[in-house]
């Protein structure tokens, strides 16, 4: 009797040590700092833990990004974003962090040319769009959705730079596809993303001067807020052979991008612009106004000071 007493209590603490073992890959026996170790030395249990759903959230994230980082085991990556997508509820997809982690890392899955299609976390969005506002709040919302919406040229099978132009009807029927896709379902954006599709994708900048730059002051004069874009813009034209009326277009935005931000680079740029133009003295006049900053700030910013001080002096 003593002796099956034993056994029995001896057999109650094997079989704890045993479910204490596989307790252990549980999820909840990792902290994070285990975990990450666990998928740089064992990446193949770490992605069973995810297949057999005993990863959380933050272990997901860290593993996509961790083999995205290091370009190792892409075979992983469309089925770690279809389990995190998967044990994701409403309310987490609520969550801004979430929602755009998804959006992130979906593009794994979507497919080049056309017709183009929306992330299914973009999808999601604009499926609950009068929820999200109510959570987010507009200007989140709408910071979301622009940047997933500015697509590059190329996922729309546009190229607008290479050395042989498609016909013009083929370049719009193309742009139209996508633009009927924002229209079916982000109607309140079409007219901005008309605008800038057509000036970014659409117009060819030599054998369509006219259209393409008017297009693209219609899109900064109307749609764009970001003093980036006003200077990207400028500065491919300071850089162009292109003819003098279109350049005078960029003195305007480079206003406005000045406007916007302080930044001493866009007055050096316009100063070289007015150069461009002939408008020596008040080229002079307006590239002093950022010597200051141009002299304390990062030594790229005193060299172009320094070579538009130059144009300005060889031309006089």
């Amino acid at each position: 009797m003593l002796n099956s007493h034993f056994f029995a209590v001896f057999a109650t603490v094997f079989c704890c040590f045993i479910g204490t073992i596989d307790a252990q890959k549980d999820k909840k026996t990792f902290t994070q700092e285990e975990f990450e170790q666990l998928v740089a030395d064992d990446a193949p249990q770490a992605y069973q833990l995810a297949v057999d759903r005993k990863l959380n959230f933050d272990q997901l994230e860290f593993f996509i990004g961790y083999e995205l980082g290091n370009e190792r085991n892409f075979q992983y990556l469309d089925t770690l974003n279809e389990i995190y997508w998967q044990q994701l509820t409403h309310k987490d997809k609520l969550n801004f962090q979430r929602i755009q982690f998804v959006q992130e890392y979906s593009y794994l899955s979507i497919p080049e040319g056309q017709p183009y299609q929306f992330a299914r976390s973009l999808a999601y969005v604009i499926q609950h769009q009068n929820e999200y506002k109510k959570v987010w709040g507009d200007s989140l919302y709408n910071r979301f959705i622009l940047d997933y919406i500015n697509v590059g040229c190329h996922e729309i099978n546009l190229h607008p730079y290479t050395e042989e132009v498609e016909p013009f009807n083929i370049r719009t029927a193309k742009a139209e596809k996508f633009l009927q896709l924002i229209k079916n379902n982000l109607p309140d954006y079409e007219n901005r993303m008309r605008s800038d599709i057509y000036c970014r994708c659409v117009y060819d900048h030599k054998t369509e001067a006219k259209q393409y730059y008017n297009a693209i002051d219609e899109f900064l004069t109307q749609y764009e807020s970001n003093p980036d874009n006003f200077t990207m813009y400028a500065s491919d034209l300071v850089r162009a052979d292109v003819d003098i009326k279109y350049k005078k277009m960029g003195l305007k935005w480079l206003d406005k991008a000045i406007e916007l931000e302080n930044d001493p680079s866009n007055i050096i740029c316009k100063a070289e612009l007015l150069q461009q133009l002939g408008k020596n003295e008040e080229a002079e006049q307006t590239l002093l106004l950022a010597k200051p900053q141009a002299y304390q700030k990062d030594s790229w910013l005193k060299d172009y000071y320094q070579r538009v001080e130059r144009l300005i002096e060889t031309s006089k």
